[in-house]
């Protein structure tokens, strides 16, 4: 994927993986709302994921998207 061809680049910086999973959603928009939504808990799981590590939080199965 073109790295100027979506919003979300400016994650790139921040995780590669996070950037292409955002684009990926970008340009499933209009080919597939639904696969788009469906996936888009990938993307918040990821996120929530990161934010863990970052702030150094143990992980706790009580601790999940449901």
């Amino acid at each position: 994927m073109n790295s100027s061809e979506y919003f979300y680049r400016f994650l790139e910086p921040i995780s590669k993986e996070l950037a292409f999973l955002a684009g990926e959603l970008e340009h499933s928009i209009f080919t597939s709302p639904r696969t788009m939504l469906t996936h888009s808990r990938v993307l918040v799981e990821n996120i929530l994921q990161q934010v863990m590590e970052y702030e150094k939080m143990k992980e706790d199965p009580r601790i999940e998207l449901t």
